[in-house]
C-alpha cells in the first residue's frame, strides 16, 4: 500500500542522490587530476634549480676539501682522508643526479641496516668545513639505538639538509648552537589503507621507532611557514638561495621508509626529528 510506494519513492530519490554523488565525484576527480597536471608542469621549469640547490650542499664540502688541500702542511695520512671524503661528496652528487632523473618514475632504492650514530656523526664532522657551519658550536647526544632500514646515501642527504637549513636558519647571530640527539621508542605502527566502513577495526599495534631530532636556535619557523615546510618548491630564503626542494625530498624519502619528518618551532629555535621503524620492525 502506502508504504511500499513511499519506500519505493524513497529507494528513488537515493539512487538518484547515489548517480548525483558519483556525477560529482567523477568531475572533482577529473578536475583533481587537471590540477595535479598544471601543477606538474609548472614544477617542471624549476626542476634544474631543484637540482642546482640539492648539488650545492655536496659541492660546499667539495669546494672546502679542496680548499684545505690547497693550503697543504698536511700529513700523507690526513691528506688521504681528505681526498676520500671528497671522493664521497662527488659520490653524493652522482647519487642526488640520479635521483631527480627518477623523479618521474620514482622507485625505492634498496635497504640495508644502516647505524643512524655512526652516519649522523659523520654527517655533521663532513659539513663542518662549510662555510655555513663557520662559528656554529655543535653537539652530539647519542644514545643507543637500533639499526634502521635504508639506503645509507639518501639518509645522509636527508641529514645534511636537515643540519645545512639549521646552520642557515642562525645566520648573522651571536651565539649559533646545533645539537643532534637520537632516541628510541615505542610508537604505533600507522595502519595500512584499504580498511572500509564497516571493517573490524585491528588491534592496534605497537614498534620500535628510532627518532634523531636536530635542535637549533636560529629565527625559528612561524605557524603559517610550519604548515607549508615540506611542500616543494615553498622556501623562506631569499631568492637565488635555496628553492624549498630540500625538505621535500627529504620528507620524500623518510616517507619511502616508512617513517616521517616532524617540525616543533617556537619563538626561537626549531627542532626536526626523523623518525624511522627500526630494522626489526620494518621487516
Amino acid at each position: 500500500g502506502s508504504l511500499a510506494a513511499s519506500f519505493n519513492s524513497m529507494a528513488e530519490r537515493l539512487e538518484d542522490e547515489i548517480k548525483s554523488l558519483e556525477r560529482v565525484n567523477l568531475e572533482l576527480t577529473t578536475a583533481q587530476d587537471e590540477l595535479l597536471r598544471n601543477s606538474t608542469l609548472a614544477a617542471v621549469g624549476r626542476l634544474a634549480a631543484g637540482i642546482a640547490h640539492e648539488i650545492g650542499n655536496p659541492l660546499g664540502a667539495l669546494n672546502g676539501y679542496i680548499d684545505i688541500l690547497s693550503r697543504g702542511g698536511l700529513e700523507a695520512a690526513e691528506e688521504k682522508e681528505i681526498i676520500a671524503r671528497a671522493a664521497r661528496e662527488s659520490d653524493r652528487i652522482d647519487s642526488i643526479v640520479r635521483d631527480f632523473l627518477e623523479v618521474a618514475r620514482p622507485a625505492r632504492r634498496p635497504a640495508f641496516p644502516v647505524d643512524v650514530n655512526s652516519l649522523v656523526k659523520e654527517t655533521l664532522e663532513g659539513l663542518l668545513v662549510r662555510v655555513d657551519f663557520q662559528g656554529v658550536e655543535t653537539g652530539l647526544e647519542l644514545s643507543q639505538v637500533p639499526h634502521v632500514m635504508a639506503d645509507e646515501g639518501k639518509l645522509r642527504q636527508v641529514f645534511s639538509n636537515i643540519l645545512i637549513n639549521a646552520a642557515q636558519s642562525m645566520d648573522g647571530m651571536d651565539r649559533k648552537t646545533i645539537t643532534v640527539e637520537t632516541a628510541s621508542e615505542e610508537r604505533p605502527v600507522p595502519v595500512k589503507a584499504g580498511r572500509r566502513k564497516g571493517d573490524v577495526p585491528a588491534e592496534k599495534k605497537f614498534g620500535q621507532y628510532v627518532l634523531v631530532s636536530v635542535k637549533d636556535n636560529g629565527t625559528g619557523v612561524c605557524p603559517a611557514d610550519s604548515a607549508r615546510i615540506f611542500d616543494p618548491f615553498f622556501t623562506t630564503k631569499e631568492v637565488g638561495k635555496g628553492t624549498g626542494l630540500g625538505l621535500f625530498v627529504s620528507q620524500s624519502i623518510i616517507k619511502a621508509y616508512g617513517g616521517e619528518i616532524t617540525l616543533k618551532s617556537g619563538g626561537a629555535g626549531s627542532v626536526f626529528t626523523v623518525v624511522l621503524p627500526a630494522a626489526e620492525a620494518s621487516q
